[in-house]
């Protein structure tokens, strides 16, 4: 009869709260949202306007972990940002990469 070598005990990675579906942040694409949070895009919004020059929005709902919910409210208040415009930049960054 064979004996199996024990096996390490499990743990927690050290990056358990990242999703494995969350896109990885090279430098290049994070300097082009810094850029795009501080509004220096040379791109034009591409989003339509409607009666009297404003932009049509819609809504968007995205469940968060109650935490990371906190530190993006806590950090769009310091930073002086209305949290659908920064959520709108993020889109943006994203979809311009």
């Amino acid at each position: 009869m064979s004996s199996p070598t024990p096996r390490p005990a499990l743990r927690r990675a050290a990056d358990a709260h990242v999703s494995p579906a969350a896109p990885v942040v090279d430098s290049e694409s994070a300097e082009s949202t810094e850029s795009l949070i501080k509004g220096k895009n040379p791109k034009s919004s591409s989003a339509k306007k409607g009666k009297k020059g404003k932009k049509r929005r819609s809504e968007l709902t995205v469940r968060l972990p109650k935490g990371l919910r906190e530190q993006f409210d806590s950090r769009v208040k310091e930073e002086g940002y209305q949290a659908d415009d920064v959520v709108a930049m993020l889109i943006q960054a994203w979809l311009n990469r």
